[in-house]
């Protein structure tokens, strides 16, 4: 392994869900500063709420790699995965194109001037992590335990190599920044709660859109923060009774962000609410129904798509917290949101904080991300092609 990382001279981290986020993350982010390596860090993985003025962390990746030009750029000689499968689709394509075993027809075109990625997996579970068949080494070790032990040290050509990830990490963070004033975009909602939850609080997040979207904007400048989360075949389904037996085992109250039908597939876990010693605040981002299959094609087939895929319910959620008795709150836009989670993390107890959402203007409003990250971009391969003409 330190092999490997010695002859390399452009190495990439990606750090995936963990399911021991303090210790791997930590030995994730020792290794990347020792060695001067970019990470990738999904906000299950540990690595990514660090806290504010880390140089390594490249918060941004998921949407810089939705830009073709842009992944054909920050091609890594060297990839180094940790954790299970990430989030970021963007990224599964990324590495598809980096990869000496990409399908062509599931990637862009690979840029000829770059040769693949030697693309190492370290992972000491039972199961396999490489579900795309892309890895040349698997290195069966925790990574808290064989990262610390890789030799090596930072270079010149990783400083430049660094620096091109943390330039183009800043330009997309301008972007996303600027979409996030968009009325009705879900991320901003999820970066309100964030905002609004303790310094070196634990946030949980749900499956569907508000990991996804936490994963698309999340920033470490917003504060130290422990993410925990459900991933896998189970989808939103005990969400409420997992988030609460979080918030039983944690020492500061806990943040929770999950969906509607999250909510209404777990109602019965809001009957942990009743200890008096619990401290949670569950934000309910309501879009009535399921927002997540608006971002694909089988919106466009109607009659099928509304009752079948978003499935809308109509049902008044304020009517489930009294029934559970269980204070409930409305916030309108981010900044009441975030005010109202600081508020309720102080009077304690559990509290339900609703914000409700239209699924197609979520969706509008996530394209209109792509777009200005994709406009910044173009604008400075424009430059750079520009800069290069004699």
């Amino acid at each position: 392994m330190s092999s490997l990382v010695g002859g390399a001279a452009r190495p990439l981290l990606i750090a995936g869900p963990s399911s021991d986020p303090d210790t791997d993350g930590s030995a994730v982010l020792e290794f990347a500063h020792r060695l001067g390596v970019p990470v990738l860090a999904d906000p299950l993985s540990g690595a990514r709420f660090a806290g504010p003025g880390d140089d390594v962390v490249v918060s941004t990746y998921a949407a810089l790699l939705w830009h073709t030009e842009t992944v054909a750029r920050l091609a890594p000689d060297l990839i180094i995965r940790t954790g299970r499968t990430f989030t970021s689709a963007s990224l599964e394509r990324a590495l598809l194109r980096w990869s000496k075993g990409g399908q062509a027809d599931a990637a862009p075109p690979a840029d000829e001037e770059s040769s693949p990625a030697t693309q190492v997996v370290v992972d000491s579970g039972s199961v396999r992590k490489d579900h795309l068949n892309l890895a040349d080494w698997y290195v069966e070790h925790a990574p808290s335990h064989l990262l610390p032990r890789v030799e090596g040290e930072r270079t010149a050509d990783r400083e430049a190599w660094l620096a091109l990830w943390r330039t183009y990490g800043r330009l997309a963070r301008e972007a996303l920044n600027d979409s996030l004033t968009i009325p009705g975009h879900e991320a901003a909602f999820v970066a309100a709660a964030v905002r609004g939850a303790p310094e070196g609080g634990t946030l949980f997040v749900s499956n569907s859109m508000p990991v996804r979207d936490l994963d698309l904007v999340g920033d470490p400048e917003w504060g130290r923060r422990r993410i925990l989360g459900n991933r896998g075949a189970s989808g939103i389904d005990g969400i409420v009774s997992t988030a609460l037996g979080a918030a039983a085992a944690a020492d500061e109250p806990l943040v929770a962000v999950l969906g509607d039908l999250a909510l209404l597939h777990d109602t019965n876990g809001l009957l942990r609410a009743r200890d008096k010693d619990l401290n949670a605040v569950l934000v309910v981002i309501d879009n009535d129904g399921g927002g997540i299959f608006h971002m694909l094609p089988i919106r466009s087939f109607e009659p099928a798509f509304t009752p079948y895929f978003a499935t809308p319910h109509g049902l008044d959620l304020a009517g489930a917290a009294r029934l559970y008795e269980v204070p409930f709150h409305e916030a309108a836009v981010p900044e009441d949101l975030e005010l109202g989670v600081t508020r309720a993390v102080e009077a304690g107890g559990v509290h339900i904080i609703r914000c409700r959402t239209d699924r197609q203007r979520n969706q509008e409003a996530h394209e209109s991300s792509r777009a200005l990250v994709t406009a910044r971009l173009d604008a400075v391969k424009n430059e750079t092609e520009d800069t290069d003409r004699p």
